[in-house]
């Protein structure tokens, strides 16, 4: 037997039940995708050959049975057949168990594999090398087996696992042009379940180009034919798309339902990138707290240097938003990681986030070389929507980019706006929520007009973003707060209702287990004005400012009574506020007066009785204007003061006091 199945055997020394068996009957279903049917005829074999050993073994792993199927692979090797070891490992890998998965190959014995075990044990070395992070390599290995399959009669029924793996590699590596033909080629001579992964591989690929319509066709194919095992990965390339195309919360919910199918399928790389993927759009939006949880539980799930440098990459861009001074190091530590795995789009994606770390801190030119290695990676990958599609959270480096009156801009990068154009263009439309200075509802800059009221529908749609979600006493409660509870359930009703009919891309469905509405965008961005002032306001610092204020239009749903609307209302003049008088006080004592006092000046049309924020302008304009503009400020201010609050605070009075206001 051990003759039999060495690799330069051919067909006419195999006896029959050997791999290379076209007669048998599990080794036919197993290849057709009729895992089931398989096990059924193996299961009827009076005395299975270890060769039924191995094919009904591998029936059962892809069935989800994997402890089942280990024990016949196992059995399988011991009776001779060593390629029934490389399904071991096979069969490892799928519970994540990557490191004994790479024993059991070290162990194979090369000379007894024929040239379907060796190309199965050379796809799982290559597998393992990408978990690793060392593409190239994986390449190498990935490609002999690929060659094997396509001219091995046996391994031929399987070549859409070797092409999809191979595919997967090649999209990483940046070569996505490759990686499609290659998914493409197979997809049209293997068994509907061996499609599923080719076709989120070429997803993938469409992804990276910006192909966003394909990739949506590939994925909605591969949900067809789908396994259980499947779903993990087929989510989280849903979540992919949906991020890319900028539908976030879309993303969210498919990140979500990944990490958790992936946790309940045991796949802990799956989950892991899951994870970061969760943690990336919770830091955008923000919400740092739930960035830190995902990152967590990430951590804990990471090992080799491809996920230590992914991990840094994340947990750099949290604490850039969290304004840490170790930002800049754990940033430094992702860009070195994937410089040395020679992973070129995500040493773009570094030196993005090192941009926008620099930019916070004021460090403009130390931020364009950031920005021109950016360019590099651009031009190196031949398409830049994956860059692009991460600059949208970026908003420094965004704001820099769209603004190059700012100062000298390197024609350079002019590329990467390019992009941004590019891929805004091809996204859905925007759905804008107006609450600042007024209320109103546009899609792609059209108003949306409903036969109901817009500023109850307006003031109902922005508790519901505020919350997350509400409970039917709750909307009573607060948006109705002055209205009987019937009527306001069914004016509540009558709104869904108007916004199904004139807005079907916004719903408001009703979760029966949670007892509680929530907002549902389907294929349009939602865009709240409150929301992007708040971003602004995180992102801290002279530029987080200057783009809040030019955010905040107004007052927060001016025409509203309701307590919940004057207690955002409130929070939001206060942040704006708190935010606004750290950056003047690090402007002053930069030296930099004359920015103080466009930035109080504008500050103080939102909170017009802030003591600390009109101290400051008095004294920046003293340095700038001399003391008479600083007097005259300070009287303006007493008589506001005076008429609101009926007498001037003792700060205001100091200053009247101190000589130094009397010098020029």
């Amino acid at each position: 037997m051990e003759g039999t199945l060495g690799p330069r055997g051919n067909a006419a020394e195999r006896r029959p039940g050997t791999p290379g068996d076209p007669g048998n009957a599990v080794l036919a279903c197993l290849a057709a995708g009729q895992f089931g049917e398989g096990l059924r005829h193996y299961t009827d074999l009076t005395a299975p050959s270890p060769e039924d050993d191995l094919w009904g073994g591998q029936c059962l792993v892809l069935l989800g049975r994997r402890l089942e199927g280990l024990r016949l692979l196992l059995q399988a090797r011991a009776r001779g057949l060593e390629d029934a070891g490389a399904l071991v490992a096979v069969a490892y890998r799928f519970e994540g168990e990557v490191e004994r998965a790479g024993e059991v190959l070290s162990g194979l014995d090369g000379t007894r594999l024929s040239a379907f075990g060796g190309a199965v044990a050379g796809r799982e070395r290559g597998l393992l090398l990408f978990h690793a992070g060392r593409l190239r390599e994986a390449l190498s290995f990935l490609q002999r087996a690929w060659e094997t399959a396509a001219g091995d009669p046996v391994t031929g029924h399987f070549l859409g696992s070797f092409s999809a793996a191979l595919s997967l590699v090649l999209a990483e590596l940046g070569r996505d042009a490759s990686a499609a033909e290659y998914a493409s080629l197979a997809l049209g001579r293997v068994s509907p379940p061996q499609r599923v992964p080719l076709l989120w591989a070429r997803a993938l690929s469409r992804v990276h180009t910006g192909d966003f319509g394909g990739a949506a066709r590939d994925l909605d194919e591969a949900a067809l034919g789908a396994t259980p095992d499947a779903a993990p990965l087929l989510d989280y390339y849903r979540g992919v798309l949906a991020d890319a195309r900028g539908l976030w919360p879309e993303a969210g919910e498919h990140y979500r339902a990944s990490a958790g199918a992936a946790r309940q399928a045991r796949q802990p790389e799956t989950e892991f990138y899951a994870l970061l993927r969760l943690c990336a759009l919770s830091t955008g939006q923000g919400d740092l707290d739930a960035a830190r949880r995902h990152l967590a539980r990430a951590r804990h799930l990471a090992s080799g240097e491809r996920m230590a440098a992914f991990l840094a990459l994340r947990r750099g861009a949290l604490l850039v938003r969290a304004h840490d001074p170790q930002a800049l190091p754990v940033l430094e530590a992702a860009r070195q990681g994937f410089g040395t795995l020679e992973l070129t789009r995500e040493l773009g994606l570094a030196h993005l986030h090192l941009a926008e770390a620099h930019l916070r801190v004021g460090q403009a030119d130390t931020a364009l070389a950031h920005l021109e290695q950016v360019a590099d990676v651009r031009h190196a990958l031949e398409g830049g929507a994956v860059l692009a599609a991460e600059l949208r959270g970026l908003p420094a480096t965004l704001d820099l980019l769209r603004d190059s009156a700012r100062g000298p801009f390197p024609p350079y990068l002019d590329v990467l706006r390019r992009d941004l154009e590019a891929l805004e263009a091809g996204l859905p439309p925007r759905l804008t929520l107006t609450t600042l200075g007024g209320c109103g509802l546009t899609l792609a800059g059209e108003r949306v007009r409903l036969n109901v009221g817009m500023a109850r529908t307006v003031e109902l749609l922005a508790f519901l973003l505020e919350r997350g979600e509400a409970t039917l006493e709750e909307v009573q409660t607060h948006v109705f707060e002055y209205h009987p509870p019937r009527q306001a359930r069914d004016y509540l009703h009558v709104t869904r209702n108007a916004l199904g009919k004139a807005l079907p891309q916004l719903g408001v469905p009703f979760d029966r287990a949670r007892r509680a509405y929530r907002l549902r965008p389907q294929g349009v961005r939602l865009c709240w004005d409150v929301q992007e002032v708040r971003r602004a306001v995180h992102l801290g610092g002279e530029v987080g400012l200057r783009r809040a204020l030019g955010l905040y239009t107004g007052r927060f749903l001016p025409g509203s009574e309701t307590a919940w609307a004057a207690t955002v209302r409130e929070d939001l003049e206060w942040s704006l506020a708190r935010v606004g008088l750290e950056t003047l006080e690090t402007l002053q004592r930069q030296g930099n007066a004359a920015a103080c006092v466009g930035l109080a000046q504008r500050l103080l049309q939102v909170q017009p009785l802030d003591v600390g924020i009109t101290s400051l302008l008095v004294r920046a304009l003293h340095t700038v204007r001399g003391s008479l503009a600083a007097r005259q400020e300070l009287e303006r201010a007493s008589q506001v003061f005076q008429r609101e609050l009926g007498e001037v605070p003792e700060p205001l009075l100091a200053l009247r006091r101190d000589p130094w206001l009397s010098t020029h």
